[in-house]
Formats: C-alpha cells, sequence, structure tokens
C-alpha cells in the first residue's frame, strides 16, 4: 500500500484492535502473519490484510488510510491520524476545544485525558 505511512497505519490499527478487545494472537489469525510487526510498521500492510482487520474492528477502511483531501469530511479520522491539530478539528466541528477533546476521547482517539485545552 504506497504512500502510507506504516508507522503511522500501524499505530491506528494497533489502537483499533485494542479498543475493540482483540489480542494479538487473534488478529495474526485474521492475517496469517503476526500482527505485531504490521503495528510497529516493520512490514507493508497488504490491501486483503486491511479490509480484514478493518472488517474485524468493525471500523471503515477509511480510518487507516484517510487522505488529507478528506479532513473536512472525516475530522475524526483526520485528528486520529495526526493530520489536524486539536485546534482545528474543534474548528471544523463548530465546538470549543475542550468539547472537542470530549468527542475524541469518547471514540478512542486520545490515550489518556490532559487539560491542555488553551
Amino acid at each position: 500500500m504506497n504512500g502510507i505511512n506504516p508507522q503511522k497505519l500501524g499505530r491506528l490499527l494497533r489502537q483499533a484492535r485494542e479498543n475493540c478487545g482483540m489480542s494479538q494472537g487473534e488478529a495474526d489469525k485474521l492475517i496469517a502473519s503476526p500482527i505485531d510487526i504490521i503495528e510497529k510498521g516493520e512490514r507493508p500492510l497488504k490491501a486483503s490484510e486491511l479490509i480484514a482487520l478493518a472488517r474485524a474492528y468493525k471500523r471503515p477502511i477509511s480510518d487507516f488510510v484517510c487522505q488529507p483531501d478528506d479532513i473536512e469530511k472525516r475530522p475524526l479520522a483526520s485528528f486520529e491520524q495526526g493530520l489536524i491539530t486539536e485546534g482545528r478539528f474543534a474548528e471544523i466541528l463548530g465546538v470549543d476545544r475542550l468539547k472537542a477533546r470530549t468527542i475524541a476521547e469518547n471514540w478512542g482517539c486520545l490515550d489518556s485525558p490532559s487539560v491542555d485545552v488553551e
């Protein structure tokens, strides 16, 4: 899958796997390959593997491969992938940064709450 940062994609896949409560062993079986090397960005992901994982994680493929021109259409995925700042995320949603952070936390985009909401 050309043009996709393997480390960033791996991080997103790990977060999605953990959010749905799936173990690495269960994910390994889905793609017949060790998921840990993909989550570390050490091995490229095949399109067929991404499809299988996205289905298992109950997430749209676009959550993992959002392009910059999709930012306005998919702000949560864009924020999660680091394509936009928290401030821009709040602006797109039309809410203040605290509300934007709460939305991101509720959807599992942030690992831990933060008090920095300048």
